[in-house]
């Protein structure tokens, strides 16, 4: 549906953004002005400024003239902005793009770029600039900073490892990572991500220690947890290969 303003003008917020539609009214209106009344109108409006200091007065009566002419393409913007012509539309995109081959050209590239970790990790990195944090992880926070251990949340892009970003790290320069794992880490599909996730980070010789957020409900519990935990990694860091500590 076509919304309006007060002053009956088409809201742009509503019109088709598809580069087709944008291309069709850009033909609709060089045809309009290439139609032989445009052209004459034109015409008259340069033989009326006999002058030629006056050619910016010229342009302006053309336009103005011109400016009738629209209501062409305002009825074109219209029909475009149906839900039928812009079914039709993308219909036809994703035909042309099929048959072209685009769909899966674009993937293979893709793919191909993202394989790149310096790269991948870099755009992951500007994406979670901006990220603020959760809830969840400032309870966890406050915890930690509470019980006075040396983490700090480098969840917004600070520690990246590949192209993955764990929640919390440690700032004696010890290789520790928390990952707080909401419900959807639990599913198959976020186990799998973490497997991978988990390898990544070992590979690169770090600990990781997984958190779960309905743990944040028993505080003195997980308190007690991340001190052993603490105490057990003073005396082992050095000697313990890089694994997932689950339980402590």
């Amino acid at each position: 549906m076509i919304k309006y303003r007060k002053n009956g003008q088409i809201d742009k917020r509503t019109l088709p953004k598809t580069e087709k539609a944008k291309a069709t009214i850009s033909r609709s209106l060089k045809k309009t002005l290439a139609t032989p009344e445009a052209r004459k109108i034109k015409s008259d409006a340069a033989k009326a400024c006999a002058n030629p200091e006056d050619k910016r007065h010229a342009s302006e009566v053309r336009w103005a003239k011109l400016h009738s002419h629209e209501d062409h393409s305002k009825k074109m913007i219209r029909v475009l902005a149906t839900p039928e012509m812009r079914k039709k539309i993308s219909e036809n995109t994703k035909i042309g793009q099929k048959a072209s081959g685009a769909v899966e050209k674009i993937g293979r590239a893709s793919k191909h770029i993202w394989k790149n970790e310096e790269h991948s990790a870099r755009r992951v990195s500007k994406v979670l600039a901006n990220r603020p944090i959760s809830r969840h992880e400032k309870v966890f926070d406050r915890l930690v900073r509470r019980l006075g251990l040396p983490y700090v949340f480098v969840g917004n892009g600070k520690l990246m490892i590949g192209r993955w970003c764990p929640d919390f790290s440690r700032t004696d320069g010890k290789k520790i990572v928390i990952e707080l794992n909401g419900g959807g880490h639990y599913s198959k599909l976020g186990r799998k991500r973490d497997k991978k996730r988990y390898k990544r980070f070992m590979d690169a010789g770090y600990h990781i220690v997984p958190v779960s957020t309905t743990e944040l409900t028993d505080k003195r519990s997980l308190a007690s947890r991340m001190l052993e935990f603490e105490n057990l990694i003073q005396k082992t860091y050095k000697t313990q290969a890089p694994q997932v500590w689950v339980k402590v």
